[in-house]
């Protein structure tokens, strides 16, 4: 797996290494519905997740890469090096 993201900008600067941060809450299949996404989107986001990532960065890359899901599992993995 990937290893973890960095911490917190806030983290950073105030040197505390005890920051406890919630992950952002999951999207129902109802909300990425509203983004425009149907069954073969979500299906490709789920094989993002599986790779490792959290659902809100497999989804942002998801669209950012025009739901090309080879390409944003390129860009995710390229934030991790």
């Amino acid at each position: 797996p990937p290893p973890p993201p960095p911490p917190p900008a806030a983290q950073l600067l105030d040197g505390d290494d005890d920051v406890d941060m919630d992950p952002p809450p999951r999207l129902s299949a109802d909300e990425l519905g509203v983004l425009g996404m149907g069954a073969a989107d979500l299906d490709a986001i789920g094989r993002l997740e599986a790779l490792g990532f959290p659902q809100d960065m497999a989804v942002e890359a998801y669209i950012v890469c025009d739901k090309n899901e080879t390409l944003a599992a390129s860009f995710l993995f390229s934030e991790y090096d």
